[in-house]
């Protein structure tokens, strides 16, 4: 697996050593990584053959921040300071990861992340209640449709409540399947379907309304037999 890391960092220092550390960490899993580094903010950046971003927080007398305000970015970006006071106003710009560039187990527990979304491209990131939530669509046991509100039950039994319609957030994703005006299951975490709604493996029963079975059983026989 080869990848493009952008790096933004202007002390050449800590750039070299946390470069040193991404790709030592990473040739244990056999995966290279080619680096594009700048040690200033520059006035455009052309993001579309980079996998993955790295930003300082303060580089030279600018905050990159205010850089991540300014500019659409669809890849992961991942904050690197060792200033922790930074973290909150990071979070509410939707960031991937926030790390301390001091704290190498903790570097190597996000880049493990950061592959398996890469390989994955599944990880979604919301905020509700003013909360950053970080999941995946594999954890998502079934989700409670009402109105423009979803409340999604985890496979470990956690809740998360955001303010999204359905379709924009989880229609893309084949594993999670419309079953009621209000609900949705995730077909990986279903035990079995019949007349009286979806049996999860949890043990919850999710109503199957008669609109939707005939598809709902299409597609869960499918996945058996996969």
């Amino acid at each position: 697996m080869k990848l493009t890391f952008l790096y933004i960092e202007d002390v050449e220092m800590m750039m070299r050593d946390f470069k040193e550390l991404v790709d030592g960490y990473l040739q244990q899993k056999n995966i290279q990584i080619h680096w594009k580094t700048y040690t200033s903010i520059p006035e455009f950046i052309d993001f579309s053959n980079i996998d993955a971003c790295f930003l300082d927080v303060e580089v030279n007398d600018k905050n990159s921040l205010d850089f991540l305000r300014n500019y659409h970015i669809d890849i992961p970006v991942v904050i690197v300071s060792q200033y922790p006071f930074y973290n909150y106003e990071a979070s509410h710009l939707h960031i991937f990861d926030f790390v301390n560039k001091q704290d190498d187990d903790f570097i190597c527990q996000c880049l493990d992340e950061l592959i398996y979304y890469l390989e994955n491209k599944e990880r979604i990131i919301e905020k509700g209640n003013n909360v950053l939530y970080m999941f995946y669509p594999k954890d998502i046991c079934y989700i409670e449709i009402e109105g423009h509100q979803l409340i999604i039950h985890k496979t470990n039994d956690e809740t998360i409540e955001l303010w999204k319609k359905y379709d924009d957030m989880f229609d893309e994703y084949s594993s999670l399947l419309r079953v009621h005006r209000s609900f949705a299951i995730n077909l990986q975490h279903c035990a079995s379907i019949d007349k009286e709604g979806a049996h999860m493996k949890n043990g919850q029963l999710v109503k199957v309304s008669r609109r939707y079975y005939k598809n709902i059983m299409k597609n869960y026989r499918s996945l058996v037999k996969a």
